[in-house]
């Protein structure tokens, strides 16, 4: 399957130590981000998952986080190499945030009950701006075990099927997931993929095979605001 792409925002320059996050004439709250190449927690039938953050960054300090990868104690969730990169630029009073990552595998060793699914390669990238909005950017390459359109929209969601057609979805995986803060917060985070394992199990009925969710490539962008 071929790769999907867009356009990549480029970070501002990048600060690796703490810094004091000025903030903008007319702002009472500075603009600011974070990132990470990944988190997993979840249990499947007797593995408990919990990996990360992995190579978290802020604007504040630390600018840059790199992994070399982690995976489950079984292998059913396993990232590669990844880097994250944080900045705020206080000439501009603009931030932003930016992920890159490999090889993230999810059931590589074909476990039942459990999807597989591999990313070669990801990136998921956000800004701000002057105008008090943020600016996201994807892509996805390599990508096997999930259909995908040309182009990712926002919140893309795939449903993997049970093993029936009366059995509930084994995962929702959601593809360039947005979530957007409540007010007054005004910021603005993109997953490049969110995985929830078997997302309708019935509490009342039999133990689902596994639960929980993982994340793969994660930034946060907050612009300025009153």
């Amino acid at each position: 399957m071929s790769p999907v792409r867009s356009l990549r925002i480029g970070v501002l320059a990048v600060t690796t130590g703490l810094v004091a996050l000025a903030t903008p004439a007319g702002a009472s709250v500075p603009a600011d981000s974070s990132a990470a190449v990944g988190v997993a927690v979840a249990l499947v039938g007797t593995e408990a998952i919990d990996i990360g953050p992995l190579a978290p960054c802020a604007a504040g300090g630390p600018g840059i986080g790199t992994t070399t990868g982690q995976a489950s104690d079984a292998g059913l969730v396993s990232y590669g190499l990844g880097s994250s990169t944080c900045s705020y630029d206080p000439a501009t009073g603009a931030s932003a945030a930016t992920v890159n990552g490999r090889q993230f595998e999810l059931n590589r060793n074909n476990v039942a009950g459990v999807p597989k699914i591999k990313i070669a390669t990801f990136s998921v990238s956000c800004n701000t701006n002057e105008e008090g909005g943020v600016s996201t950017s994807l892509s996805l390459g390599g990508v096997t075990g999930l259909q995908l359109p040309e182009e990712i929209p926002p919140n893309h969601t795939i449903l993997v099927p049970g093993f029936f057609p009366e059995d509930p979805p084994i995962a929702k995986v959601v593809l360039n997931d947005v979530v957007e803060a409540e007010a007054p917060d005004k910021s603005l985070t993109v997953h490049a993929a969110k995985i929830w394992l078997y997302p309708d199990a019935d509490p009342a009925g039999p133990p689902a095979p596994g639960s929980g969710s993982i994340t793969v490539g994660s930034v946060t962008c907050n612009p300025a605001h009153e």
